[in-house]
């Protein structure tokens, strides 16, 4: 039923989508159908959706492209939920991908008319709740910290990590525990303590200290090429120079490698652009007129 008493904490859809079977699936949100709006659903005041079947979309191919056009840029978050309907779809969601990636707008892929429903309801539903909401809980207290921390430890999971901290109160203290204490703890068996052992043995070094010793390496081995003996008469000294040189030859040829890197990004990026906009012209050359 269209009505225009609509409310802010209602899913908003267009006129157009009263025959869509995806609307007897929407019961978790209220939602109103109206006139007078651009994009298929409003899900908030910056939030707004379209709806496209991929099977429609192979039959209408420049339906999506005069939508997009027409819905702009009025919306900060611009969804385009995609009900993925047919078996061949990796041509078609290819295109549909581009598109999006070319209007600005966020791709949602369902399978079912359920899933779409859900989705919409999702966006409405967080519509004014803070990013940090989906986040899973994290414990901010030290042994929580500490256990999360030792569990990127392979093998170490969550029951090990909570008796390594509560036997040895501090991560100082397991630091400092020998294998045979490490192995009195319950669950922990000689395979997993080694692991625990082989990480804690590696050096901890920050980037900034990394960068440092290899710097540091750089000059020892500059400082021990210079200091080489003189080369004996009759052998090449075209190959001891060439060791001395070998750090200035490995910078030069890591530059190169970088120049190269920006210069097939760049390259990458261009032909991007190109195949977007071939794309939308021949889309729009392969629809009948008044489509």
């Amino acid at each position: 039923m269209t009505t225009t008493n609509v409310s802010a904490n209602q899913l908003l859809i267009n006129r157009r989508q009263r025959g869509n079977p995806m609307l007897k699936h929407l019961r978790n949100v209220p939602s109103a159908v109206v006139e007078g709006i651009v994009p298929d659903f409003v899900v908030g005041a910056q939030a707004c959706a379209l709806f496209l079947s991929v099977r429609y979309h192979l039959l209408h191919p420049k339906y999506v492209v005069r939508r997009l056009r027409e819905l702009g840029r009025t919306f900060r978050l611009r969804v385009l939920l995609c009900l993925v309907d047919v078996t061949d779809n990796e041509k078609p969601l290819c295109e549909l991908n581009k598109l999006a990636l070319l209007h600005d707008c966020t791709l949602l892929l369902a399978w079912s008319t359920l899933e779409a429903a859900r989705y919409l309801e999702t966006l409405k539903a967080y519509e004014n709740k803070p990013a940090d909401t989906i986040l899973g809980k994290v414990d901010d207290d030290y042994l929580s910290v500490l256990g999360h921390a030792i569990t990127k430890v392979r093998s170490i999971n969550k029951t090990d990590a909570q008796t390594l901290a509560t036997t040895f109160g501090s991560l100082q203290g397991i630091l400092r525990a020998n294998e045979a204490e490490l192995l009195a703890c319950p669950g922990l068996g000689s395979k997993k303590v080694r692991r625990l052992l082989a990480v804690l043995d590696q050096p901890l070094l920050d980037d900034a200290a990394m960068q440092a010793a290899e710097e540091e390496e750089k000059k020892s081995a500059s400082a021990k090429g210079a200091e080489s003996p003189h080369v004996p008469v009759g052998e090449d000294r075209g190959e001891a120079d060439g060791d001395k040189g070998q750090p200035e030859q490995r910078q030069a040829s890591h530059e190169r490698q970088a120049e190269r890197q920006a210069e097939r990004q760049a390259e990458n990026e261009a032909e991007l652009a190109t195949m977007v906009d071939e794309e939308i012209e021949i889309l729009e050359a392969a629809a009948p007129n008044g489509q």
